[in-house]
């Protein structure tokens, strides 16, 4: 799959107020990651810390919040990484599945979901 960027909008906890910022898609991140001084203007606060393996086998200490995401016209809670100013914000995983998105590799572009059992 093919490198590629989406427009999100992540919000304060509440649903209140949202920043719009360009996301990398990473299916093989877990988390969504975003600048930590974004979220601290956001009112999202760190509820726990954990440490996380960087792709190249580094481990490292991040801050785990909860906030509100939006993403192609849908919205919802999700956990995020605190990251430093110098990363670039990730759209993971476990965001992708709560949205009900998945990839489209062919065409580099998030699609709908579709449940299966």
């Amino acid at each position: 799959m093919g490198v590629f960027s989406v427009p999100i909008e992540i919000g304060d906890p509440w649903g209140e107020r949202f920043e719009r910022l360009d996301a990398l898609v990473d299916t093989g991140a877990t988390f969504t990651m975003v600048p930590a001084s974004l979220l601290d203007e956001l009112g999202v606060e760190p509820e726990e810390s954990m440490i996380f393996e960087l792709a190249d086998g580094t481990p490292q200490d991040f801050g785990l919040g909860e906030t509100r995401i939006r993403v192609d016209g849908r919205e919802v809670s999700t956990v995020v990484l605190f990251g430093g100013e110098d990363a670039t914000p990730l759209l993971g995983a476990y965001t992708l599945e709560r949205l009900m998105l998945t990839v489209d590799p062919g065409n580099q572009r998030l699609v709908r979901a579709r449940g299966h059992i």
